[in-house]
């Protein structure tokens, strides 16, 4: 299996990790009174990014009725790669970047919940 495989397949295996991390957070939250927030790290750059980006459309799909709020940080780190994201802004990298300094992450990662 040669290495861009071997990426895809991890990515794959992430996107659905995160998947059912969102879930079980969403479902967890709705028992108690409250609410949830969702924040996606995206950019129209990056090829992993349409899955995350369908999830948390379903997401809010299925819990329309509920307090659930997503907010999506399109980053701008992918723009050097030729497609500039016209969502994108420094700030939202920036705000990733402190999460994972934050939460003494080794890097960070696109997408990203």
């Amino acid at each position: 299996m040669n290495k861009v495989k071997m990426f895809l397949a991890a990515t794959g295996v992430t996107l659905v990790a995160f998947a059912i991390v969102a879930f079980a957070a969403v479902k967890q939250a709705f028992p108690a009174k409250g609410f949830v927030v969702i924040e996606l790290y995206t950019s129209e750059g990056c090829s992993s990014c349409p899955p995350a980006d369908a999830l948390v459309a379903q997401i809010q799909k299925e819990y329309k009725s509920q307090q659930v709020y997503i907010l999506a940080f399109h980053v701008d780190y992918w723009n050097r790669l030729g497609w500039r994201d016209v969502f994108s802004d420094a700030a939202y990298s920036t705000r990733q970047y402190d999460y994972a300094k934050y939460l003494k992450l080794p890097q960070v990662y696109t997408p990203k919940l």
